[in-house]
């Protein structure tokens, strides 16, 4: 993939051009390194941190990024991420990564999920940044770093040509960060749970114009 990339939306209608704001280094097998997180798989030695940036950014995460099930503890809901990230890269159906700060703290998870490699090579991204790391432009990094491994071809990236993303309509920062990294909205709208409730979202995505 080349630094900056022709990205069209659904419609086939509109383009621009993105140019990486950061350089993005993959360092290992399912490991990623930006300017200043690196990425790598949850594991259980992350317990302690996660948790407790978890409590630390209850009410931050409580309205977009409810992370827990119904009646789910905090222990409960970190081993059910650990188990999610293991299965992802076990079956090649996800890819989620905890960001760690080079001071060792969790500035939040970056997601690729439902992964598919049929007629379209496409996945679902999703994110959250914790209370502590917010305002400071990791959000922004965090995305650009998770679609430049997506899109990049295999064996360095994912191969993949077609990132989406649902996002509520009143969730403004983050629709705003979404086109910052040339995710664009399309037509389509789903129905999401959040908090126990069910919410319209719409749907962003960043799509690889393939050489012809």
């Amino acid at each position: 993939m080349s630094p900056a990339a022709d990205i069209v939306n659904s419609t086939g209608t509109r383009a621009i051009r993105i140019t990486r704001p950061l350089p993005v280094e993959v360092e290992a097998p399912g490991l990623v390194r930006t300017a200043r997180m690196v990425f790598r798989p949850l594991r259980e030695s992350d317990r302690a941190e996660f948790l407790r940036v978890v409590q630390s950014s209850r009410a931050h995460l409580a309205r977009w990024s409810e992370l827990h099930r119904p009646c789910e503890s905090d222990r409960a809901m970190f081993d059910r991420q650990v188990a999610m990230c293991g299965e992802g890269d076990a079956r090649g159906t996800a890819w989620r990564r905890a960001a760690f700060l080079d001071d060792g703290r969790l500035a939040g998870c970056f997601n690729l999920n439902s992964i598919d490699r049929g007629l379209s090579f496409e996945a679902d991204a999703n994110w959250w940044v914790s209370a502590e790391c917010s305002g400071r432009g990791l959000g922004t990094e965090g995305v650009s770093a998770l679609l430049e491994h997506a899109l990049t071809d295999l064996p360095r990236g994912l191969g993949l040509n077609l990132i989406r993303a649902s996002i509520a309509p009143e969730n403004l920062p983050c629709r705003k960060l979404a086109q910052r990294v040339g995710l664009l909205p399309t037509a389509e709208r789903v129905w999401l749970a959040v908090g126990g409730r069910w919410e319209k979202h719409d749907v962003f995505e960043r799509r690889l114009q393939l050489a012809v």
